[in-house]
C-alpha cells in the first residue's frame, strides 16, 4: 500500500515524473507505466527479493532506501529512483535473482511484472530498455569505482 500522498493515479504519475529513471518517458508512457505497475510498501528489514528465487518483476524505488546483499556481504545501497530486478527481467533464460534486496527504511517500490511489460506498447518497452541500459551503465561505473578504491587500499597496505 503506497503512503497517503501516493494513492491515486495522478499522484503516482507525478511521483514517476520526478524520478531520473523516467526522465525520457513521455506523458503517454508514464500513464501506461502507472496502469501496468503495482506499488508496494515495505518495512525496514523486509526482504523484497531473495537470491536464487525465480521472478521476472523489476522494481523502481519511489520512496526510501534498500541494501543489496550477496550472502552476508552488502554490495550496494540504493536510494530513490534506483531500479533492481532488471537482470531477471532481461535474462529470460534464467530469471533467477542474483542477490537479496532488503529495505533499509520504509520503502515504496513500483513493481512491474515482466510479462505485462512485454505486452505493453512498443514505445513503453523502448523507453524501459533505454532507462535500464542507463541504470546498468551507472551500476557498472559505480562497481568500477569501488573496485579501483579497493585496489588502491590493498596497494597501500603492501
Amino acid at each position: 500500500i503506497p503512503p497517503r500522498e501516493i494513492t491515486n493515479d495522478s499522484s503516482k504519475y507525478e511521483a514517476l515524473a520526478k524520478l531520473e529513471f523516467f526522465r525520457e518517458f513521455n506523458q503517454k508512457e508514464l500513464w501506461e507505466t502507472v496502469q501496468i505497475s503495482n506499488w508496494i510498501r515495505y518495512k525496514p528489514g523486509e526482504t523484497i527479493v531473495s537470491e536464487g528465487d525465480a521472478g521476472t518483476s523489476m522494481y523502481v524505488i519511489i520512496i526510501g532506501e534498500a541494501d543489496v546483499l550477496k550472502g552476508d556481504v552488502k554490495i550496494n545501497h540504493m536510494t530513490q529512483g534506483s531500479c533492481f530486478g532488471e537482470l531477471a527481467y532481461l535474462d529470460m533464460a534464467s530469471q533467477l535473482r542474483t542477490a537479496d534486496v532488503v529495505a533499509s527504511t520504509i520503502l515504496v517500490a513500483l513493481c512491474i511484472d515482466g510479462q505485462r511489460l512485454r505486452k505493453s506498447s512498443n514505445g513503453l518497452r523502448a523507453r524501459f530498455s533505454g532507462a535500464l541500459l542507463r541504470a546498468m551503465l551507472g551500476k557498472i561505473t559505480q562497481s568500477d569505482s569501488r573496485f579501483i578504491a579497493m585496489t588502491e587500499r590493498i596497494k597501500h597496505t603492501l
